[in-house]
C-alpha cells in the first residue's frame, strides 16, 4: 500500500478504498472550513490565506455555494495582491483554493458598501453579516 499525502490529506493508494477515504477527508477538511468561516463572518474577523499563490487579507460577509454547486466565500479583500483584479475590491472565492486560513484578532465593523444581503452569486447560504 502506497501513502501519498496531498493539500495536507493523507490519501491510502487502494482500488476502491482511495475514491472513500478522498471524499471522506475532502468533506471532513470542507466541514472543518465551514465552521471556521461562519464564526469569522458572525464575529466580524478578518481572515488571512494564501488564493491561487497570492497572499490575500479579506473581510468575509458571506459563505455559501455558488450556482455551480462550489462552496465560495464573498468578501472584500483590503489587502494582500491578486492576478487579476485590484485591490481593495470585492470578490467571489472559491474555498478549495484557499490554503493556510487564518482567523486574525482584528475585527472589521461594517458591512462594506456594495454588499447585499441575499447573494445573488450563490444559490446556498451557509452564513452571512
Amino acid at each position: 500500500m502506497t501513502i501519498f499525502i496531498i493539500s495536507k490529506l493523507v490519501y491510502l493508494s487502494s482500488h476502491r478504498a482511495i475514491r472513500y477515504l478522498t471524499h471522506q477527508n475532502l468533506y471532513a477538511k470542507l466541514s472543518m472550513m465551514n465552521q471556521v468561516i461562519c464564526d469569522a463572518i458572525r464575529n466580524r474577523c478578518v481572515l488571512t490565506f494564501t488564493y491561487d499563490g497570492h497572499p490575500r487579507v479579506v473581510e468575509p460577509h458571506a459563505y455559501g455555494l455558488s450556482r455551480a454547486r462550489r462552496e465560495v466565500i464573498r468578501c472584500y479583500q483590503t489587502g494582500g495582491t491578486s492576478r487579476y483584479h485590484k485591490v481593495p475590491d470585492w470578490k467571489l472565492m472559491r474555498v478549495d483554493r484557499i490554503k493556510s486560513l487564518i482567523v486574525t484578532k482584528e475585527h472589521f465593523v461594517d458591512e462594506r458598501i456594495g454588499y447585499m444581503r441575499g447573494d445573488k452569486g450563490m444559490s446556498t447560504i451557509f452564513c452571512e453579516l
